[in-house]
């Protein structure tokens, strides 16, 4: 993706004002000149490349820039991360996967490229957004079901299509789980939905188990940082997959959920706490960057706040430190304890447990 941002740079204005103003605010989140969070507005030389990119995009209109816009369209997003401008990150998403569906047949690298960043960064709007016309519309872009992975990209591409489909499921449930007495029972549509994605999940448990019986590296050439890397790679995927278990189960349930019911799963997505090697971590911390999409934060939130098990919530809570990035789904930092979502788990954990002996029972809201 980076070099494909680099290609563009060199011959779409838009593309290279946006990178630009990317490039600007980065140096001052990290530099540490604008204290916590960063607003375009105060930097000068971002503000100006950021409203350069603007003008340039308004005079792309014909179908055939459309792929140029999308692009640009990821690199306003960017800018709205570092901002931590929700609002506008929905908007972009939406705008995006609209223009994707115009876009996908006729080049093809858009699907390849750009599509699978649209799947992840629409977490963020089914999570944040408040209005069901906000979401962004998935329909016609659902990925292929695959005869098998070759590399975790593949896992990955599914899953991710899979955890955007499931997310968007719970909040079309949202009438029906949280105020059944007056809206009734799900429609059929929403159970046919439910019935579908259980199927791809299942299927891609198959295709994962038969990835993983496969060696990933040629007999004495493994390494630890190979290892590292399979370890983070394979814990994201597996978090996201028995997240989506879960929500799926809940996602049109309007009774207190049975978590005790469900918690193989939750032991299943803490088998492995992911990577904890001191000098791979620290690269972590260190690296200037930043995530526009979903990581860690909504599985150790659901775990943390939701999982029944005390010893599965306090190992779920122990990852918070560990595998976050900042600004990871809009939370600054959330690897440090600085997202108010994350930083309120501990006390939300220990008032419900002091008064009913259990986690907290209301039916998951997709705000946490």
């Amino acid at each position: 993706m980076s070099k494909l941002v680099m290609q563009f740079t060199s011959y779409e204005p838009a593309a290279r004002h946006a990178v630009l103003a990317i490039s600007t605010l980065t140096e001052q989140l990290h530099g540490g000149t604008c204290g916590p969070l960063v607003r375009i507005q105060d930097q000068e030389f971002a503000l100006h490349h950021y409203n350069a990119a603007i003008n340039d995009i308004r005079k792309l209109k014909s179908p055939e820039t459309h792929p140029v816009v999308l692009l640009v369209c990821i690199l306003f997003i960017c800018i709205d991360v570092l901002q931590e401008n929700r609002k506008m990150v929905i908007q972009h998403c939406k705008h995006g996967f609209a223009l994707l569906k115009h876009t996908t047949f006729e080049y093809a690298w858009t699907k390849q490229y750009l599509l699978p960043l649209f799947r992840r960064v629409a977490a963020t709007s089914f999570i944040w957004a408040d209005d069901s016309s906000d979401f962004p519309d998935l329909d016609g872009l659902e990925h292929p079901m695959p005869d098998g992975f070759f590399n975790f990209a593949d896992a990955q591409a599914m899953i991710d299509d899979v955890f955007s489909r499931t997310l968007r499921l719970v909040r079309r449930g949202d009438p029906y789980r949280i105020h059944p007495e007056t809206n009734g029972a799900p429609p059929p549509e929403l159970l046919i939905e439910q019935s579908q994605i259980r199927r791809l999940l299942e299927q891609w448990e198959l295709l994962m188990e038969d990835f993983e019986a496969r060696p990933l590296s040629p007999p004495g050439r493994e390494s630890p940082t190979t290892e590292n890397l399979t370890k983070t790679l394979r814990f994201i995927l597996r978090c996201r997959f028995e997240s989506c278990k879960i929500w799926l189960n809940m996602a049109l349930d309007p009774e207190v959920y049975d978590h005790d019911k469900y918690m193989d799963t939750f032991v299943e997505m803490l088998e492995d706490l992911g990577v904890t090697d001191p000098e791979f971590l620290d690269g972590f911390r260190r690296s200037p960057s930043f995530m526009c999409d979903a990581g860690y934060v909504p599985m150790i939130v659901l775990t943390s706040a939701k999982c029944a098990h005390l010893e599965s919530r306090l190992s779920a809570l122990k990852l918070v430190p560990v595998p976050g990035l900042p600004r990871e789904l809009l939370c600054l930092p959330a690897h440090a304890w600085g997202c108010p979502e994350v930083k309120d788990l501990p006390q939300e954990i220990q008032t419900s447990t002091e008064d009913t002996g259990t986690a907290p029972n209301d039916v998951m809201e997709m705000s946490t």
